[in-house]
C-alpha cells in the first residue's frame, strides 16, 4: 500500500538532496570526531548516543514548546536555529517539513476549489485571488526545507575542511615554511654515555646541502617528539644510504615505534625534520607515501579478505596495472613462503603467516625505503631464514630497509648499521662488529679438558687451570662446568687482546691438559643488555621519585 505524500516520483524528489546533504555532512563529523577516541568501540558507541540525542530527542523537545498551551513558540523558533547544526536534527527538520508542505498544499487546493464554486457566474472574486498554491519546496521559510539543505550544506563543508587540514597536516605545513629548514640546535657534548658515532653522524647530517639530502633514501635530522612534557624521541640524527638496512634497536618504551609514526607520516613531528629521496616528508606527504613501504609492528590486515584479495589492493594502489598483481602476489609469496595459504582468508592464518603477508605488502611496488617493525616475530626458523634471504635481496636492489628486532641474530644478519636506543636517543651506532669491540665487556674463554678417570686427578687438573686463569687474567671467573667443559668470563682491560688470549693458551695447552678451547667476544645481545639496563635505571629512579601534590 501506498503511503500518501511518498509515493508520486514528484513527491519523492526532494529526498535526493535531503539524503545526500545529510549523509555527507554526519560521515563528515563523525570522520573528525572519531580521532577524539583511541578505541574503537567506545568511539562508536559514544557517536551513536550523540546521533540519538542530537536527532530524535532535540526534535521532539521543539514539538513539544511548539504546544500553543506553553506560550514558549517564540523560544522554540530560536532553538531550531541552533539545533539545525545537528544534521540528524536536520534529518527530521526536513523531512517533517516535507510532509507540512504537501498536506498545506493539498488543503490550498481544496479552499481554492471550494472558492470557485461559490462565485457566481463562474467569476473570482477577491478572496479567491488571494489565495497561491504554487509555493516552492525549497524556500527558506516553512514548510521549505531550503534553510535545512543550507545548514547540512555548510556543516559538511565545514568539517570537509577541518578532516583535510589534519589529514594533510596543512598547520604544521604553514609552521614549517615560516619556521624555515634551519633551527638551532644545542651542541650534543661527547660524553662517556653516548657513542662518538653518534656525535659525528649529527654533525654530519646537520651538514648535509639540498644535493646531500637527494643522494640519501632516507634522512633524520634532529627528529623529536613530544607528548606533552614527556619527549618520547630525543632529537636524533641519522642518513641511511641505498643499499643499506639500518637496524634501530631498543627496550619497550625507548622511542622506537614513535620514530617510525613519524617516519611514516602516521604522527606528526614535533621538531626536527625527516627527509625521503630529498623530499621533506613535513611538506611532501602524499609524494613521500609512494616511495616508502611498511610492515607494521601488529599486522593491520582484513580478516575476512584472502591474501590474494589483500595483495591485489595494495598492488591497485600502488598504481599495479590488475594484469600484472596476480604474478606479483604469486612472487611474493613464493619467496616468503606462504603460497599454499594466500586463498585463504587471513583470519585462518597463523601469526607466523600474517607476518609474512604484512611483510610482502611492504615489500610491493619497489619501495625507496621500507621500514620493518619486527617483521619475522611469530615465524619458524626456517622462515626466518627464508625472510632475511629475501629482505637481503631487496637490501642490494637498492632499496633502504629501516628494521626494528628483538633477534640480535636478525640484526647481524641483515643490518649495515645498528643503532641502539635508550629513552628516545641513540647512545651507540655502527656496525655490528663495531659496537661489540667498542662496547665490550670482556671474552668468553671455553676449556675442553681430558677427563681422567680418577676423581682426584680430575680436580687437581681443574684446579690448575683455574689458578692459570686466575693468576694470567686478573678478574676472571668460573662461569660453568660440565662434563669436562670450562667456561670463564675474562674481563675486558686494554691490555687484553685477542693475538694474547691465543698466545697464552697455546704455550699452556699441553702442560694443563687442555684438549681444546674457544675464546669468543662480548655478543651483541650482552651489548644491548647493557644499555637496557641503563633505561631500566631511570625509569626505576623516576618512580622512586616523590610525587609533588
Amino acid at each position: 500500500m501506498r503511503q500518501k505524500y511518498w509515493s508520486t516520483e514528484e513527491e519523492l524528489r526532494p529526498l535526493f538532496p535531503i539524503f545526500g546533504l545529510f549523509g555527507l555532512s554526519s560521515l563528515a563529523i563523525t570522520y573528525v570526531t572519531s580521532r577524539l577516541f583511541s578505541n574503537a568501540s567506545y568511539g562508536f558507541v559514544s557517536l551513536t548516543i550523540f546521533f540519538l540525542l542530537t536527532g530524535t530527542t532535540l526534535f521532539k523537545l521543539i514539538s513539544i514548546l511548539m504546544f500553543p498551551i506553553l506560550n514558549l513558540i517564540e523560544i522554540a523558533n530560536q532553538l531550531k536555529e541552533v539545533f539545525l547544526i545537528f544534521p540528524h536534527y536536520a534529518l527530521a527538520y526536513s523531512l517533517y517539513n516535507v510532509n507540512n508542505f504537501r498536506i498545506s498544499n493539498e488543503v490550498c487546493l481544496l479552499n481554492l476549489s471550494r472558492l470557485q464554486k461559490m462565485s457566481k457566474n463562474g467569476t473570482t472574486d477577491i478572496g479567491c485571488n488571494a489565495i497561491k498554491c504554487d509555493g516552492n519546496i525549497y524556500d527558506w521559510d516553512e514548510p521549505g526545507i531550503g534553510r535545512s539543505l543550507t545548514y547540512m550544506t555548510l556543516i559538511a563543508v565545514i568539517f570537509i575542511t577541518i578532516l583535510w587540514i589534519i589529514e594533510y597536516r596543512i598547520i604544521p605545513i604553514i609552521f614549517h615554511h615560516f619556521a624555515g629548514l634551519t633551527q638551532n640546535v644545542p651542541p650534543l657534548l661527547v660524553t662517556n654515555t653516548i657513542d662518538s658515532n653518534v656525535i659525528n653522524e649529527k654533525i654530519k647530517v646537520n651538514a648535509m646541502t639540498s644535493t646531500d639530502l637527494k643522494s640519501n633514501n632516507l634522512v633524520l635530522r634532529n627528529l623529536s617528539k613530544y607528548y606533552g612534557q614527556f619527549k618520547a624521541v630525543n632529537g636524533i640524527s641519522v642518513a641511511v644510504k641505498r643499499q643499506e638496512c639500518f637496524g634501530l634497536l631498543g627496550v619497550n618504551g625507548a622511542g622506537k615505534t614513535t620514530t617510525f609514526k613519524m617516519i611514516t607520516g602516521d604522527t606528526s613531528i614535533s621538531s626536527g625534520d625527516a627527509f625521503i629521496n630529498g623530499m621533506n616528508l613535513k611538506k611532501d606527504l602524499d609524494e613521500v607515501h609512494k616511495l616508502i613501504g611498511y610492515c607494521p609492528q601488529f599486522d593491520a590486515l582484513l580478516d575476512n579478505l584472502t591474501g590474494t584479495q589483500t595483495l591485489e589492493i595494495f598492488g591497485l594502489l600502488r598504481g599495479y596495472r590488475r594484469k600484472d598483481i596476480s604474478a606479483m602476489s604469486d612472487r611474493l609469496a613464493e619467496r616468503l613462503n606462504f603460497t599454499k595459504h594466500i586463498d585463504k582468508v587471513i583470519k585462518s592464518y597463523s601469526g607466523g603467516n600474517k607476518r609474512k603477508l604484512s611483510t610482502a605488502i611492504a615489500l610491493m611496488g619497489t619501495p625507496s625505503v621500507v621500514y620493518l617493525d619486527e617483521p619475522s616475530s611469530g615465524m619458524d626458523p626456517g622462515s626466518k631464514k627464508n625472510l632475511w634471504d629475501f629482505v637481503s635481496q631487496v637490501r642490494n636492489s637498492g632499496t633502504s630497509i629501516v628494521l626494528t628486532s628483538h633477534s640480535m641474530e636478525e640484526c647481524e644478519a641483515l643490518c649495515n648499521r645498528i643503532a641502539i636506543m635508550v629513552n628516545g636517543e641513540f647512545k651507540c651506532l655502527g656496525s655490528a662488529q663495531h659496537l661489540k669491540s667498542q662496547f665490550s665487556k670482556g671474552f668468553i674463554l671455553t676449556i675442553k679438558i681430558r677427563l681422567s678417570e680418577d676423581q682426584i686427578e680430575r680436580s687437581e687438573q681443574i684446579s690448575r687451570i683455574n689458578y692459570f686463569i686466575h693468576d694470567q687474567f686478573p678478574g676472571a671467573y668460573l662461569k660453568e662446568q660440565y662434563q669436562g667443559l670450562l667456561t670463564f668470563y675474562l674481563p675486558h682491560t686494554s691490555e687484553l687482546k685477542w693475538s694474547t688470549l691465543f698466545d697464552y693458551m697455546e704455550n699452556v695447552k699441553r702442560e694443563l691438559g687442555v684438549e681444546d678451547y674457544t675464546i669468543s667476544q662480548t655478543t651483541l645481545e650482552q651489548v644491548f643488555l647493557s644499555f637496557a639496563r641503563t633505561h631500566y635505571k631511570r625509569c626505576q629512579n623516576i618512580s622512586q621519585q616523590p610525587k609533588t601534590p
